[in-house]
C-alpha cells in the first residue's frame, strides 16, 4: 500500500492513461457521475418516484433507483400525501437497487400513518428488512396485486 509520508499506508490510487491519479473512492464518483451525464445511471433528487394510480381501496406509489437521504425527499412527500388521502399506501419497491437507514425510517414513519403495504421487495431491500427485523413490523407481498388484495 502507498505510504502518505508519515509512515501510515495511504489510499490506493490508479493513473488513467493522461497521467490523472485517482483514488478508489473517486474513480467510482467519476463513473456514477459519467453514467448519470449519459442518462444511464440513476440521478440524486430526480425520478426516484414513479406515478401513483389507484388501486382498490388504497393508492399505489412506485419508487425507483437508490433511495437515501440524499435522494429521499420527493418519495417521503408521495407517501405523506397519499397516506392524508388513503386508508391504505402500497409502495412498489420493485425497482429499488438500494436502500438505506433513511429509507427504513421513513417507511416504519408511514407505517404508522396508514396500511402501508411493501411490494415486490428486491433481494437487497429483503436482507435490509431481515436484518433489522422490519420485517416483522412491515406490510411485505411479492408483488403490487398482491399486496392490494392482501391483508396485513
Amino acid at each position: 500500500m502507498p505510504a502518505t509520508g508519515h509512515g501510515v499506508p495511504g489510499p490506493l490510487r490508479w493513473r488513467t492513461a493522461d497521467g490523472q491519479a485517482y483514488s478508489l473512492a473517486e474513480a467510482v464518483h467519476v463513473t456514477i457521475r459519467e453514467a448519470d451525464m449519459t442518462g444511464t445511471g440513476d440521478t440524486h433528487h430526480e425520478g426516484v418516484v414513479g406515478d401513483g394510480r389507484p388501486a382498490g381501496a388504497g393508492w399505489v406509489v412506485a419508487a425507483r433507483g437508490e433511495l437515501d437521504q440524499d435522494t429521499l425527499a420527493p418519495l417521503e412527500e408521495a407517501l405523506v400525501a397519499a397516506a392524508d388521502r388513503h386508508r391504505l399506501v402500497v409502495l412498489d419497491v420493485g425497482s429499488v437497487t438500494f436502500g438505506d437507514s433513511s429509507f427504513l425510517n421513513l417507511l416504519l414513519r408511514v407505517h404508522r400513518l396508514t396500511a402501508l403495504r411493501i411490494a415486490a421487495p428486491g433481494e437487497q431491500l429483503g436482507r435490509l428488512f431481515a436484518l433489522t427485523g422490519a420485517d416483522t413490523v412491515l406490510s411485505l407481498h411479492p408483488s403490487v396485486e398482491d399486496a392490494v388484495g392482501g391483508g396485513s
